[in-house]
């Protein structure tokens, strides 16, 4: 049982934990000096704005990283199919959650949210940030998204965040003021909070919205997410097999990292002033928080 692995000593072994493909990937990009950093900045870019990959502005070391992205062996595609059509029903709902539940989930863990808030441009332009988010969800949730045959939208996604995971990492890690005692940026037991609050957080959400989903579909929506996590780097100790493990996987790591701090009360307004700028007029003001305050409970709220 994955519980079992949980434990105090793991969990702080996890926080200096990377993601060793990638993070090689950037590292050899990165020895090449200053040309080779000019171009990752452009890679970069390019990755998040464009829904095909320059290839031919790749080294080869990356095309191949690209190339040689599979699902794990344990992945069931009956089972991939059923978490997509739930996403498929309720993808608003989902995506509401996005921004009540998940978001500040992400931005309650003191030390995880130190990288956000160094990125000036996430909390300046919170809006690109959410978006972005939200179709990465989308893609890996939509139908073929995740099949290896069409290298489909969802792969391509989860392979340009887990490349951009590592490319922060990088940068972060070796920022002089980078505070040592925050830990490794993106680090495999932020990844995993991370995952359960697109995953857990998400079914959890859906319930308290009375949306009835069988247990094969809760199972199926878990799994999907547990596969986008293998593609995305994250450790397979870390990937709960089912809701009750995500759970205690969920309070594990609240009770590990939660902690009001102004950097994610920082990153908690600028998102809830983009939710008010989305609602038309003033009827509804105030409504978003109440939302997530709903969502995420008192303690942290």
């Amino acid at each position: 049982m994955p519980q079992a692995l949980w434990t105090d000593p793991f969990l702080d072994s996890m926080r200096h934990t990377g993601d060793p493909p990638a993070d090689a990937v950037v590292a050899e990009l990165f020895a090449g000096g200053a040309t080779v950093v000019q171009a990752v900045n452009y890679l970069m870019r390019d990755l998040v704005e464009n829904d095909d990959l320059p290839s031919r502005a790749l080294p080869q070391h990356v095309r191949d990283y690209f190339q040689a992205c599979s699902l794990p062996a344990w992945a069931d595609p009956s089972r991939l199919s059923l978490g997509v059509d739930v996403f498929q029903r309720f993808g608003p709902l989902v995506i509401l959650l996005l921004n009540a539940y998940s978001l500040p989930l992400c931005y309650a863990g003191r030390k995880g949210v130190q990288v956000l808030a160094r990125s000036e441009r996430l909390h300046s332009n919170p809006k690109r940030r959410i978006i972005e988010t939200a179709q990465m969800i989308i893609d890996v949730m939509s139908p073929g998204g995740l099949d290896p045959a069409s290298r489909g939208a969802g792969l391509r996604s989860a392979q340009k965040v887990r490349l951009m995971h590592a490319t922060i990492r990088h940068l972060v890690g070796e920022d002089p003021s980078w505070d040592p005692a925050f830990d490794l940026p993106i680090n495999q037991e932020d990844l995993a909070g991370t995952l359960c609050a697109f995953s857990t957080a998400v079914l959890d959400g859906l319930a308290r919205l009375d949306v009835d989903l069988s247990r094969a579909e809760i199972d199926a929506y878990m799994h999907t997410w547990n596969v986008v996590g293998h593609v995305m780097g994250v450790r397979e100790e870390l990937l709960p097999a089912n809701f009750a493990e995500g759970r205690a996987l969920s309070d594990r790591i609240a009770e590990r990292c939660f902690e009001a701090c102004p950097e994610g009360q920082m990153m908690t307004r600028a998102l809830l002033e983009m939710m008010a700028e989305m609602v038309p007029g003033t009827a509804l003001d105030g409504v978003p928080a109440q939302f997530v305050r709903h969502f995420v409970g008192d303690a942290v709220a």
